[in-house]
């Protein structure tokens, strides 16, 4: 990726058109805090949002409990009764369904407020979650692991999760702790964790902001070759696949900090990749291709388009950077007009 830094607001827009939040952007409580750090920075915002919810209401499910009791409640377990002699005590071990806080979905937030807790967040921040945590007193706190997210189930009574709990999965992946200090730090995003980000936010993106293409991610096209054992052929991948009335587009975002070779050429790789694409999809509509870049490393920007013939005498080849650094008005006009320009 290019030494132009890339401002910690732009990638939490991208992060918002990713998890379908697109009216977090430009919040006002967002204005003041230019200078903070990316762990004071999602924080803050994670303290907003789990505000929110605790106004709203922790959500509460029902879950089988097995517990001893005076009164009978539910199925009664003959067997766990007699076993831990609580008939004896005036008891019994009944199996019955109640209505809690303490699921998975509460859980998980419940650990990620103990880990800012214990991490180097500034000390306002700090007393603001330690004020949020006894909410929480009757949740179980966990060692959070990446399947837990999997697991969440979110419906449309629960959808009021969905980013609390996303933001959550973004501060458990970035948070590690520190083996000096014993604190939770805060690791900046690796460039294989921003071409993920940069790759579905295109794909959110113009999903969302026009209506001439439908789009699709990992589309997955056939080769056009006749033959035998079919399923030895490799998988191909589009990551994005724009189709119109009379043109398709592929688009194959790439995250280098180099767009050219030190010849200063297009990366051949990418262009055979792309070329094979269009050459097997299966459609005799316009065709092109698109590569897209963030800005390269001298700053400059790129867009150079070839034309060629494939099925069709509009077929363009066309390599594509954008400025993710720059204000982020300009980055949705940028591509609205690389797409507007088909």
């Amino acid at each position: 990726m290019s030494d132009r830094k890339i401002p910690i607001k732009n990638i939490y827009n991208m992060l918002c058109y990713v998890w379908g939040k697109l009216d977090e952007i430009d919040k006002t409580y967002l204005d003041a805090i230019e200078n903070l750090d990316s762990l004071d920075f999602y924080s803050l915002i994670f303290i907003h949002h789990i505000e929110l919810i605790i106004k709203r209401g922790l959500l509460k499910e029902y879950k089988q409990n097995q517990e001893e009791i005076r009164t009978i409640k539910g199925k009664l377990l003959i067997m766990e009764s007699i076993n831990q002699s609580s008939l004896e005590n005036s008891k019994a071990v009944c199996n019955f369904d109640q209505y809690s806080i303490d699921i998975l979905h509460n859980r998980i937030l419940k650990s990620t407020i103990y880990k800012l807790i214990r991490s180097g967040i500034n000390s306002h921040l700090k007393q603001q979650l330690m004020k949020i945590y006894p909410y929480f007193n009757n949740v179980r706190l966990i060692d959070i692991k990446l399947s837990d997210f999997k697991k969440i189930r979110l419906h449309r009574n629960n959808n009021y999760y969905k980013f609390i709990l996303s933001l959550s999965e973004l501060i458990f992946q970035q948070l590690i702790v520190n083996e000096n200090t014993g604190k939770y730090e805060f690791i900046k995003f690796s460039e294989k964790r921003l071409h993920e980000i940069f790759e579905l936010f295109i794909y959110e993106f113009y999903k969302k902001e026009q209506q001439r293409f439908q789009v699709k991610h990992h589309k997955i096209i056939r080769w056009q070759l006749n033959g035998e054992n079919q399923d030895k052929l490799p998988i191909m991948e589009l990551d994005i696949f724009l189709q119109g009335n009379d043109k398709s587009i592929i688009i194959d975002t790439k995250f280098y900090q180099d767009i050219f070779t030190e010849r200063d050429k297009f990366k051949s790789y990418n262009m055979y990749q792309i070329y094979s694409y269009m050459n097997q999809l299966n459609s005799y509509d316009e065709k092109h291709g698109l590569l897209l870049y963030p800005h390269n490393l001298d700053g400059k920007e790129v867009d150079e388009q070839y034309s060629f013939s494939l099925n069709s005498d509009n077929s363009t080849l066309r390599f594509a950077s954008i400025d993710l650094a720059q204000n982020w008005n300009l980055v949705k006009n940028r591509l609205l007009y690389i797409i507007n320009s088909y």
